[in-house]
């Protein structure tokens, strides 16, 4: 009898390293004392990030990686670290020594759910249950299994097998983890707040991968975007034609004049019921499949400290938007994200339709707007995408970081960012307003 109990393998295969495509549950020796001491951990890490990144989580969570920015959290990844080599040499015939990729912590209330998602192209994904009641919601596989969680229970199980958490009708605190077989995974991929990640071609090298971004990195710089589109590697499932597709709308956003004041914008967020607390999104990607962007979101969120995100302070419990509410936020320097906006004046509803001509895809428009100042961090920490994103500079001056450089931009100013590109704005001085639309 193996120390696993295997629960299920009644899901689709896909292309991973370990040829094993089961969920596998056990409950952690002592646990009992483990998650007193986990629960201690998780509250008191809540009271010091009490907000929250959006994301196909519907709850608090964590930082995606936690464990990093709190070593407590290490009290269970070292364990579970264990427990997936002990797995790698009952059930895959080799032994493997995994790392931690992510962790967070997830305090579901009664009503919160997890939309269906992935951890692809990790190895293994963990779930721990630190703190359940009676009724809360199990876990619901690809296929059909559904896993009723017990205070205790580990699952281990594919990253790339879909899953989801339905509705809880009662509290529910867990650990999520995902695993990497050492030294096979060059950290390419990095988790995006909106979007399951994805594999993209990249060289093998370490040393040809930093070329190759570096290529990229100086194409754009010279703003000689042929160059940098020339340079992308597709996969099988990318069109053939979308290195073209970007240049078009690229030079669609530098011949578009989008002339918004910030009493405009204020305007536009006065508008009776127009900014719902949750409005419905469904936009398909090509690459990764349907529904990439899919689910409720809420369209106007502040961005405050470390990527997390405000949104209740300046919502009712109807779900309506109050402007004077979020205004102290706007006036006291915090970056405000409105999402959805490209249906606000005529010049943005064509720029919409030509995009939707060339590209054949639902598009979805940000604004970032801010007060300007040094009180507060600007906009997001530095992150990456796996897809091309497009900046319109509409008023203000910004200093961005791309890579290592750093770029002053004005009004008027387009910028292309490429795949995996890191990039964040690091000071704005005054006030300011872009549009960023993602093309996927």
């Amino acid at each position: 009898m193996g120390l696993f109990n295997l629960i299920s393998s009644n899901v689709s295969q896909t292309d991973l390293t370990c040829d094993d495509y089961t969920v596998y549950s056990i409950i952690i020796d002592n646990y009992i004392e483990l998650n007193e001491e986990l629960k201690k951990i998780i509250n008191n890490h809540r009271e010091l990030y009490p907000l929250t990144n959006q994301s196909n989580v519907r709850a608090w969570h964590s930082n995606w990686k936690s464990h990093e920015d709190n070593i407590q959290f290490n009290l269970v990844v070292d364990k579970v670290l264990g427990l997936c080599k002990l797995l790698s040499q009952e059930h895959f015939q080799r032994e493997i020594d995994f790392e931690c990729q992510d962790m967070w912590a997830i305090q579901y209330e009664k009503g919160e759910y997890t939309t269906k998602h992935s951890h692809h192209p990790a190895d293994l994904s963990c779930v721990y249950y630190v703190d359940v009641e009676p009724d809360c919601s199990p876990i619901i596989f690809e296929g059909g299994l559904e896993v009723t969680p017990t205070n205790g229970m580990l699952l281990i199980f594919s990253a790339a097998i879909n899953h989801e958490v339905p509705p809880t009708k009662s509290r529910r605190t867990v650990i999520s983890m995902n695993m990497n077989e050492k030294g096979k995974h060059k950290n390419l991929i990095t988790r995006d707040e909106n979007i399951s990640a994805v594999p993209i071609s990249m060289p093998n090298s370490e040393e040809d991968q930093k070329i190759f971004l570096q290529q990229q990195l100086e194409s754009f710089l010279t703003n000689d975007i042929s160059d940098i589109l020339d340079n992308y590697k597709s996969d099988k499932t990318t069109n053939n034609n979308a290195d073209d597709q970007v240049l078009e709308i690229y030079k669609i956003f530098e011949s578009t004049n989008i002339n918004l004041t910030e009493e405009d914008i204020f305007n536009f967020l006065q508008i009776e019921n127009r900014w719902p607390y949750k409005y419905f999104r469904d936009v398909e990607n090509p690459q990764s499949g349907p529904s990439s962007i899919y689910g409720f979101d809420t369209p106007i969120q502040v961005i405050t400290k470390e990527n997390h995100v405000e949104k209740d302070s300046f919502y009712s419990k109807t779900g309506t938007f109050i402007f004077d509410e979020w205004k102290k936020y706007y006036d006291f320097g915090f970056t405000t994200m409105i999402s959805d906006v490209l249906d606000l004046t005529p010049e943005l509803r064509k720029l919409r339709s030509e995009i939707l001509k060339i590209s054949g895809m639902k598009v979805y428009g940000n604004f970032y707007l801010t007060n300007g100042g040094k009180k507060v961090q600007s906009s997001w920490l530095p992150h990456n995408h796996h897809y091309n994103v497009i900046v319109k500079i509409i008023y203000g001056d910004t200093t961005w970081k791309i890579s290592d450089n750093n770029f002053n931009y004005s009004e008027g100013d387009v910028i292309l960012i490429p795949p995996e590109t890191y990039h964040s704005v690091i000071e704005c001085p005054n006030k300011r307003l872009s549009l960023t639309v993602n093309l996927f």
